[in-house]
């Protein structure tokens, strides 16, 4: 329920965006904030899906923040048309409820359950180092099985589950700047976080997702100016 309400927060400034833009309409500032508040709602969608609460309840309160500002620019006399300024305070009303649904979502998420889920994937990646040094040691052995309560050394890796990942930070921060280096180093970052069991798998993919969306925009503008100059000419 919360997560399906989570999405009204996106849809609701992209709704708006592309019914205005139709209509001719000049937003100027208040498009910028719509844009960004699609971002966000997106990139927090994406964290919540995967469970990372830290990360979703930061891009939800941004993500409130955003849609509180459209709605009071929106009500605001002289920046849309009084005939849109009912509708679109409603669906802007729609997209905060959701917001909301979504930060008490993300504020619920049980850290005992990740961690749990956690513990299991190590004890299966554990299971299959025992199964592989057997094989081993019965090729290395004539195929005689290793002796009873023998057991291969478990690798003590650095305890890193409390230290989040840098790269998954600069991928956040960047995916709002500059599309690819989000994209470059959000890959980079969920690459590092399998491999040392580090913190931040949410903000990578939210940076991620944010470079990925600021790709999309770029391309959008450019083909509209290439579309612009050639019809000037």
């Amino acid at each position: 329920m919360y997560l399906l309400a989570g999405w009204m927060a996106p849809v609701a400034p992209l709704a708006l965006l592309i019914a205005w833009t139709a209509h001719g309409m000049a937003l100027g500032a208040l498009a910028v904030v719509l844009i960004l508040s699609f971002a966000l709602a997106v990139a927090a969608s994406v964290c919540l899906l995967v469970r990372s609460g830290s990360a979703a309840v930061v891009l939800w309160l941004l993500t409130l923040l955003l849609l509180a500002i459209a709605l009071l620019m929106v009500l605001q006399s002289g920046v849309v048309d009084s005939d849109s300024t009912g509708a679109g305070a409603f669906v802007l009303g729609l997209g905060l409820f959701g917001a909301l649904l979504a930060f008490i979502a993300s504020i619920r998420i049980d850290p005992v359950a990740i961690a749990q889920q956690s513990a299991a994937r190590q004890h299966e990646q554990r299971v299959a180092q025992i199964a592989a040094w057997e094989a081993a040691y019965r090729d290395a052995h004539n195929g005689e099985a290793p002796p009873a309560g023998f057991m291969p050394p478990v690798a003590l890796a650095p305890n890193n589950s409390d230290r989040t990942n840098t790269m998954a930070i600069l991928a956040l921060v960047l995916g709002w700047f500059t599309g690819i280096l989000g994209v470059v180093f959000g890959h980079i970052a969920l690459n590092q976080i399998k491999r040392t069991g580090e913190r931040g798998r949410g903000l990578a993919i939210a940076g991620l997702v944010l470079g990925y969306i600021a790709l999309v925009v770029v391309l959008i503008v450019v083909s509209l100016w290439v579309v612009a100059i050639n019809s000037v000419l």
